[in-house]
């Protein structure tokens, strides 16, 4: 960015100040485009403060966010910034370059500590899309950021469709992507409902048959799902250039929870300062994206209010003294232990575990003996025109939400447990070993966690899958020959949550997850090109040469 470039008088919509003072501009960045940026001071005051920076793609043309009221409130100085390509921000919205929100966020900064109103001192603020603009704007480095909050925040999710085993995140691609095009090109009145096209072969081709024409950004989101082994690509590396600690956040049903856990992670072990590393906090929900949605399980009670203080005390605290720990009184780790409904602490995550195995046994059984070696194996058949539902048909997370229904589909085996006769605590991450074949080419293997109640409701937990093509050779794909056994590991990601005494513990195998993830045509053909849909005959084996099985992180310690 020129430091000579000034910046410009932005336009001003009507906006309720709320006992703010606001100044509007169109900040210049490197490239010379100019971003909408909206600045909110105490009234009457342009004395040197700390600044909370918030940068979306969300904020509409024809209204000004309001201001932070946490900010206002503690005398800081609120600056919301529009993305490139959306409101009143220049450029184009291109999520999937990743650097470009990475050199936006940077030139803010840079931009903002050369202000007269400015201490020099900087911390970050927002979710989902926000929270990503966070470690963007992180990743620069610079020294005036002390502080960040990312809630339910992607790492690499807003950049590419790939999903770790090899999926395509299909609802996120049309129904985000396209409704983003929309709204930056035509407002936010009279989106269209774009889930309508989910079924629409090819998927490369979605945005031409929705009537938005080629969409460049969306074809380039296409592609990412072709090289699922770049998902992380320099990602590590960039958490070495942050010095700020970070209070990460998310929720168990969130669909960016993996990069939540992944984060904290990076910054315990790899951000570049020693309080960055040793101030970083973790805080798990039993959330959705969007927050609580099963009180009745649950208890309203555990909202997100005490989050949002939280987080507003560990900003505040850093922009104070950067040097000293903004929440001495709260542990590395707070997360939610379902089924107990209780929160717990750790020093780190996971918390002490082992391995606790149950065998995937002939006629739906879930043992924690091993099978015996004449046991034959189980089979469905997986036709990608009928495809398992995701969230019983919606493409959108229910949180814990009951799967029986979906469970009498002919095409998701179910191995359950005998009922528990004493508690089974897990917190960790889960796994899933599975021998299987396929007569197609190329297809999907997904396993489901549930915790199965007494009165029979199935209460979904966590989920994963792999991608025949993707999991046999690192970076490249390696198709496969008809009824070809192979060893595959499901990760399903990361879990709280104890069965009672009662219940019973359950696994699903199943091929699809549609339309939350892109149906896989049981073909040879590109990724999101295919349009000739195939049956597949799969066949899950679990005999004493071929144990599939179910590993689970039961506690070790208490909780």
């Amino acid at each position: 960015m020129s430091e000579n470039a000034p910046s410009q008088t932005a336009p001003a919509p009507a906006v309720d100040p709320r006992e703010a003072d606001v100044q509007v501009r169109m900040i210049p960045m490197r490239d010379g485009k100019r971003l909408h940026t909206a600045i909110y001071f105490v009234p009457g005051e342009r004395i040197p403060r700390g600044t909370v920076v918030f940068r979306s793609p969300y904020y509409h043309r024809d209204y000004l966010p309001l201001p932070s009221e946490p900010a206002l409130k503690h005398g800081l100085v609120a600056v919301f910034q529009s993305c490139r390509g959306t409101g009143w921000s220049e450029g184009e919205f291109f999520p999937s370059d990743r650097e470009l929100e990475e050199r936006d966020g940077a030139d803010l900064l840079a931009w903002i500590v050369k202000q007269p109103w400015s201490n020099g001192k900087i911390v970050l603020a927002g979710s989902s899309y926000s929270g990503w603009t966070q470690w963007a704007a992180a990743y620069s480095g610079n020294p005036a950021v002390v502080g960040m909050t990312p809630h339910v925040a992607p790492l690499y999710s807003c950049c590419v469709t790939g999903r770790k085993g090899g999926g395509n995140s299909l609802g996120f691609m049309v129904g985000w992507g396209l409704s983003m095009y929309h709204r930056n090109k035509f407002g936010y009145g009279n989106v269209p409902k774009f889930d309508c096209f989910l079924n629409h072969l090819p998927v490369n081709e979605i945005d031409v048959f929705a009537g938005c024409g080629y969409v460049e950004f969306f074809r380039a989101f296409a592609e990412t799902a072709k090289e699922p082994w770049k998902l992380l690509d320099r990602i590590p590396e960039k958490f070495a250039r942050i010095t700020a600690p970070a209070f990460v956040s998310g929720g168990w049903f969130d669909g960016f929870k993996e990069e939540t856990f992944l984060s904290f992670k990076y910054m315990k072990t790899l951000a570049g300062s020693a309080k960055a590393r040793k101030f970083t906090r973790l805080l798990v929900g039993p959330w959705i994206h969007g927050g609580l949605v099963n009180a009745d399980l649950f208890g309203a009670e555990n909202d997100q209010t005490r989050l949002r203080e939280m987080s507003e005390q560990f900003r505040v605290g850093l922009l104070e003294d950067p040097e000293t720990d903004p929440c001495p009184e709260l542990p590395a780790v707070q997360f939610f232990l379902m089924g107990e409904n209780r929160w717990c602490s750790a020093e780190d995550w996971p918390p002490p575990h082992r391995g606790k195995v149950f065998h995937l046994r002939e006629n739906g059984a879930l043992a924690e003996e091993g099978p015996q070696a004449e046991e034959s194996f189980s089979s469905y058949t997986y036709d990608p025109a009928d495809p398992t539902p995701s969230f019983n048909g919606s493409r959108n997370a229910l949180g814990c939400y009951d799967r029986s229904t979906t469970e009498q589909r002919p095409d998701v085996l179910c191995f359950t447990s005998a009922v528990l006769k004493k508690p089974l605590r897990i917190a960790g991450n889960v796994r899933v070993r599975l021998f299987a074949s396929s007569s197609a080419p190329d297809t999907d293997f997904y396993a489901t966690l549930t915790d199965v109640c007494p009165d029979g409701r199935s209460l979904f937990l966590v989920s994963g899958m792999v991608r025949a093509r993707f999991c046999k050779k690192p970076g490249e794909e390696c198709f496969l020959e008809p009824g070809e056994l192979r060893e595959y590991e499901i990760d399903l990601s990361e879990i709280a949550n104890t069965f009672l005494t009662g219940h019973a513990v359950r696994v699903e195998i199943h091929s699809a997850d549609f339309p939350k993830d892109a149906r896989n045509l049981n073909t040879a053909a590109p990724v999101n090109e295919g349009v000739v849909l195939r049956k597949a005959v799969q066949k899950i084996f679990h005999d004493g040469l071929h144990p599939s099985r179910l590993i689970l992180p039961e506690s070790t310690g208490e909780i």
